[in-house]
């Protein structure tokens, strides 16, 4: 496994569009990005804001995703 040499934290509560925006940003640029990086997303919200099959995909497309809830 790589050294992980870049953590983006994610702090998220009750604002899906601004986080869909963020990883589409992050999305368009992982392919130039090694695989050094990890993305942690922290959902302070009641209700989980990102359900199971949308964790699957992120987990899938970014080498390195943890969401926190």
């Amino acid at each position: 496994m790589a050294q992980i040499k870049l953590s983006i934290l994610i702090p998220l509560y009750n604002f899906k569009e601004g986080f869909a925006k963020i990883i589409n940003c992050i999305e368009n640029i992982s392919e130039n990005l090694s695989d050094n990086y990890e993305i942690i997303v922290s959902d302070d919200s009641e209700l989980p804001i990102i359900n199971n099959t949308e964790i699957k995909n992120l987990k899938n497309k970014l080498n390195h995703f943890r969401y926190i809830h």
